[in-house]
C-alpha cells in the first residue's frame, strides 16, 4: 500500500505572506536590540517594513528612503523638509504608509508599535492585528 501524501490546503507564497509594519522611534542600525531580534525572527513568516521616524533635511520636497536591512526586512525612512509642521508631517507619513500597504501584496496586515506617536498617522488603517510593545518607559527620558 502506498504511503499517504499530505498536501497543505494552501501554501503561502512570498506574494501572499503576511505584512508586518513596525513603527519605531529607534533607527534600525542604531543598536541591534529587542526590535531587531523579534523582527528578524518574524521575517521568516512575514514581510517586514520597519517604519522609522522621519529625518528632517534641507530639501525642497518630502520623499521616502527604502533600504533592505536583512532578508524580508525593508526599512522605510520618511525624509521631510526642515520646518515641516507636525500636522503636515503626519499627513505625509500617512500618505507614505498607505502607498506601502497598497503596493505590498499581503494576506494579513499587522501593526507593531514601539512608539505610540505613530498612531497619529496610522490609526485610520484597518490592521488585522495591532501590537504595542512597550520596550521603554518613555517617562524616564528627560
Amino acid at each position: 500500500m502506498d504511503a499517504a501524501i499530505r498536501i497543505p490546503a494552501k501554501i503561502k507564497t512570498r506574494k501572499e505572506q503576511d505584512l508586518l509594519i513596525c513603527f519605531s522611534h529607534l533607527r534600525w542600525n542604531f543598536v541591534y536590540q529587542r526590535p531587531q531580534h523579534i523582527l528578524t525572527h518574524a521575517s521568516r513568516e512575514h514581510q517586514i517594513v520597519y517604519f522609522e521616524e522621519p529625518v528632517f533635511e534641507e530639501c525642497s520636497h518630502s520623499s521616502i528612503r527604502f533600504c533592505d536591512a536583512a532578508p524580508g526586512i525593508r526599512v522605510a525612512t520618511p525624509l521631510l523638509p526642515i520646518g515641516t509642521s507636525p500636522a503636515r508631517a503626519d499627513a505625509i507619513q500617512r500618505r507614505y504608509l498607505d502607498r506601502i500597504i497598497a503596493s505590498t501584496p499581503h494576506a494579513q496586515l499587522t501593526a507593531w508599535y514601539y512608539t505610540p506617536m505613530a498612531l497619529r498617522f496610522s490609526a485610520h488603517v484597518n490592521f488585522d492585528v495591532r501590537v504595542y510593545d512597550c520596550m521603554d518607559e518613555l517617562a524616564a527620558f528627560k
